[in-house]
């Protein structure tokens, strides 16, 4: 889902749009749903990034597709490991993993703890050589041995279940006319965002079955569904 990252330095993302560059973003093995903002608030970027190359390029969609240096950005001698593991932890864990257990949890009134998380685990599992990480393409190398001791393999050797929505299906159906409200080609170009030519044809592919579409798509309603209530609560149109 898509949601805004608060920008450090720390994490080498910009605190303005200072030093703006139109360049390529490669990322692999991870999607990424990035909206950045500009101080007060004006979206300037929706960024979707899996294997970004000339077919899959963000700026196609977008009106104004200069793109600011991010926390994807880095030298590209960096270990990929390590550059995984840095992403993980500035991107797909606050915005998404823990943000889903968090909303589960306060639905029932419930506080919750995530001990692997403890700051004394986090150093001593970023202070791990590789090997003990990664093993004859093997993941999680040294808590799966740890597991073997006391739990069967047969239930740690499955396949993972995440939190996945039938959005694909959703977007066709029951979101349907909410979704088709937001992608009107009148309102795409008067919200002077997304290009509605290329958002209106992933559209109507996705609805036609021709492609599922509905990821890239969801990040564009987010975006499409925050202006909208921003006119709402400001009671004036946003500048784009």
């Amino acid at each position: 889902m898509c949601c805004p990252l608060v920008c450090d330095d720390q994490l080498n993302r910009p605190a303005g749009v200072q030093s703006l560059k139109k360049r390529r973003i490669i990322i692999s093995r991870r999607q990424r749903n990035l909206v950045f903002l500009k101080p007060g608030g004006h979206l300037i970027l929706m960024l979707k990034t899996r294997s970004v190359d000339v077919r899959r390029d963000p700026a196609e969609v977008l009106v104004r597709p200069d793109l600011p240096r991010t926390v994807f950005d880095e030298s590209p001698d960096a270990d990929l490991l390590e550059s995984m593991m840095r992403l993980d932890v500035a991107t797909y864990l606050p915005d998404d993993i823990l943000v889903k257990v968090d909303r589960a949890a306060m639905a029932m009134s419930l506080e919750t703890r995530v001990p692997m998380l403890d700051h004394h685990v986090h150093d001593f599992a970023r202070s791990l050589p590789p090997e003990y990480l990664v093993r004859d393409g093997q993941g999680k190398w040294l808590p799966r041995q740890l597991l073997y001791r006391y739990v069967p393999a047969e239930l740690i050797e499955r396949p993972k279940k995440g939190f996945s929505v039938p959005l694909a299906q959703w977007l066709r159906g029951p979101l349907r006319d909410w979704a088709e409200s937001l992608l009107d080609a009148g309102r795409l170009n008067h919200d002077g965002v997304f290009l509605a030519q290329p958002v209106r044809l992933k559209w109507q592919e996705h609805l036609a079955g021709r492609h599922d579409w509905s990821k890239h798509l969801w990040s564009i309603l987010m975006v499409q569904a925050w202006l909208e209530a921003r006119k709402s609560n400001t009671g004036s149109q946003p500048s784009a």
